[in-house]
């Protein structure tokens, strides 16, 4: 991701739900294009906004990534 301009990325347990797929959410709707671009280029299908995300993106990684 840094090689496409994002930094500040850091590995933590997500602690506001359990998604069945892959997902990565976004809490405010000013990142919506951030969080597309960043779903493309890891190529993630489900983006979803939500207040409780504990960061401003936060991707869940289940058994189905294939990234």
């Amino acid at each position: 991701m840094a090689g496409e301009g994002f930094t500040g990325g850091v590995a933590d347990d997500y602690t506001s739900g359990t998604p069945a797929t892959t997902t990565l959410y976004y809490n405010n709707p000013e990142l919506q294009a951030t969080a597309e671009e960043v779903a493309r280029l890891l190529n993630i299908g489900n983006v979803v906004e939500s207040s409780s995300a504990t960061q401003a993106i936060a991707i869940v990684l289940r058994s189905d990534y294939q990234g």
